[in-house]
């Protein structure tokens, strides 16, 4: 501590003497002086306020014809303060002058996230400095492996770098970007694979250098199959509920809640946690929400069949069908789009995929057609599927001058209408209707697609645009402007992709001696996809690209275009006739709330009669569309190149 001297001469014109009485430590290479504030109220009495400088604390030594006030009450309210009253013109005051250390406080959430074969940890910290400002903060992170030092990377707003320390066992260094007084938050991640012993894994804290006061907690996740529990705690480890957890600690972007969550004071050594992996459960990718099948057959044996089927997906998988013998597989549709049908013996795979990622629905259609022979009694059997069936509906379409007179089957019959007759002009306007159905849905994905792009959401605005791209509803300009604009968002996707493993790369790979790139750094620390995120917003492309050159930039620019070349230029499905089954004569409609067993056929046989003479330009129709279905079925591929 040093000692300040005033002596004051003549008030009037303003006039002290400062005097420095002793020296400062002789570790201590510069001495602030404080800021002083002289205000004269009159020429015989005046005010005289002293304001020290962050770090510094002032008191009062000695004095001489000098009062000391409250500051606050004097008009001075910034802290450390003093104020003083000069009763006499020689007046004499001695202050003395200590340096304060920086008092260090932090809040703590160690967030471990257990993997297959590896661990995801984060820091999230928020530490607050009081007294003085500090530039650099050290705290030891124990336990690590090689591979996950090269992992290690740290964030915050005011974050500069994280260094590791040479010639320190587990010790690392904050460097900000300027002093830090007050409060700052600061995030440090790092993965990696773990030497997992007999099923445990082993958490340590990190411990906090030069901290004065400290408040930790421990979260600890799962996922997969992997089931966590802690049953001894060493001393200083407390459970607590998710709850008592700082949400300004959370991250914000996960809402889960974790599996294990510690208060942790004083540890006396590291939390084992136990691991037991479990086997994968059989269970249903695809759920059949309901079935809806209509069926069109004549006398004379042959049938034609419409399935339409609505699909949950748990996860993208292949639906297997198996049709009726002899039967000829016409056109297959998911989610309104022609796609490829593998042949693998007896039955057909398909790959149903999500609507969406948000939509998790599906709609699958089949149109097949079944020969027959000339008989008084109608089979039917229906497709079976590996899925179990739900909500089960069946229309038959009895052709004009027939009635059933019996059915037996394993579906029961709800309702029956008469349909009336269905000629060229219905088919003509039921055809005009139905596309400009479709034409409408088609103008609405592109105006779904560009509001998700304003949102930022590329992902679901992507597969928007290919459900646009690939229909033949618009007319070939908005066509044309979809293929456009997927092109351009995948193109945009795929720089950022590779310019994210680039930016990774660098920072994996970053070292002491390494010449410094600040600005892909912080275009790292920018990049939604370094925090986890899946979207980002095209309008920052320039500020993710920060760092590159313009080389650099052309050439992932290049690479991107050729990727996205080559997935837009496979070889798509082969585009189905979306078939329309007339309703003419009687229509019946059969039901099934479920059928377990999926694989086992639906099946009806019905018993016609004759009312009146039978329609026969009707059969001719029906034996033309099914000669056309016959001839002009679905190409299949062989199962080898089938994957799901």
């Amino acid at each position: 501590m040093i000692t300040l001297q005033l002596n004051g001469r003549t008030l009037g014109d303003q006039n002290f003497a400062l005097t420095l009485v002793g020296a400062a430590p002789a570790a201590q290479t510069s001495w602030a002086v404080p800021r002083l504030l002289l205000r004269e109220a009159t020429r015989q009495t005046g005010e005289l306020f002293l304001v020290p400088e962050k770090g510094l604390r002032l008191r009062a030594v000695k004095r001489d014809n000098v009062s000391q006030v409250d500051s606050r009450t004097a008009g001075e309210s910034r802290a450390g303060a003093l104020a003083f009253r000069l009763l006499q013109e020689n007046w004499s005051l001695h202050l003395g002058i200590e340096a304060l250390e920086p008092w260090v406080t932090v809040q703590s959430l160690h967030e471990v996230t257990v993997r297959e074969g590896q661990t995801l940890t984060r820091l999230s910290l928020r530490y607050r400095v009081d007294n003085a400002a500090v530039k650099q903060l050290r705290l030891r992170l124990p336990g690590l492996s090689e591979s996950q030092i090269q992992t290690v990377r740290g964030t915050g707003s005011s974050v500069n770098d994280l260094v590791k320390l040479p010639n320190e066992k587990d010790l690392w260094e904050i460097r900000f970007q300027r002093g830090i007084a007050g409060e700052t938050d600061v995030q440090i991640e790092f993965q990696g694979q773990t030497a997992r012993e007999q099923g445990k894994e082993l958490i340590q804290i990190p411990t906090f250098e030069s901290a004065r006061q400290i408040t930790q907690f421990v979260s600890v996740r799962g996922s997969g199959r992997i089931e966590l529990d802690a049953n001894t705690l060493p001393r200083g480890w407390q459970r607590v509920d998710w709850g008592a957890v700082p949400a300004n600690l959370q991250d914000r972007s996960d809402r889960s809640v974790p599996v294990l969550c510690f208060r942790v004071a004083e540890p006396e050594g590291a939390l084992a946690v136990n691991i037991r992996r479990h086997d994968v459960a059989d269970a249903l990718k695809l759920r059949v929400t309901q079935a809806d099948l209509t069926t069109l057959f004549s006398t004379r044996g042959p049938s034609l069949t419409a399935v339409q089927i609505a699909v949950e997906v748990v996860e993208k998988s292949s639906l297997r069908v198996n049709l009726p013998k002899d039967a000829q597989l016409f056109s297959a549709m998911v989610n309104e789009e022609s796609v490829n049908a593998v042949r693998e013996g007896d039955a057909y795979l398909i790959n149903v995929s999500p609507n969406t990622d948000a939509d998790r629905s599906a709609k699958v259609r089949l149109v097949y057609s079944v020969p027959g022979s000339p008989r008084s009694g109608i089979e039917l059997i229906g497709p079976s599927l590996n899925v179990p069936l739900v909500n089960v509906s069946w229309r038959i379409i009895v052709p004009p001058g027939y009635e059933v007179s019996d059915y037996r089957g394993a579906l029961q019959l709800k309702e029956q209408r008469s349909a009336g007759l269905f000629g060229l002009q219905e088919y003509v306007s039921l055809a005009s209707n139905t596309r400009n159905i479709e034409s409408k849905k088609a103008a609405a994905l592109i105006d779904q697609a560009n509001i998700l792009l304003r949102k930022g959401e590329q992902q679901q605005a992507g597969e928007v645009l290919s459900k646009a791209a690939n229909t033949f509803a618009l007319d070939e300009a908005s066509n044309e402007d979809a293929r456009v604009q997927l092109k351009t968002l995948k193109t945009q996707q795929a720089v950022v992709g590779l310019n994210t493993r680039r930016q990774r790369m660098y920072l994996d790979n970053r070292t002491n001696d390494t010449t410094r790139n600040e600005q892909l750094e912080q275009a790292a620390n920018a990049n939604p996809f370094m925090q986890g995120g899946t979207n980002f917003d095209p309008q920052q492309m320039d500020q993710l690209l920060m760092g590159n050159t313009a080389e650099e930039n052309s050439a992932l620019r290049g690479i991107a275009g050729r990727i996205v070349e080559q997935q837009l230029a496979a070889e798509p499905a082969p585009g189905a006739i979306n078939v329309t089954i007339p309703e003419s004569g009687k229509v019946l409609t059969f039901t099934r709330s479920i059928q377990v067993n999926g694989e086992t056929p639906l099946n009806l046989k019905l018993s016609l009669k004759a009312t009146r003479g039978a329609n026969g330009w009707f059969i001719i129709l029906l034996l033309l569309t099914a000669a056309v279905a016959t001839t002009v079925a679905l190409p299949t591929r062989p199962a080898k190149p089938f994957s799901t």
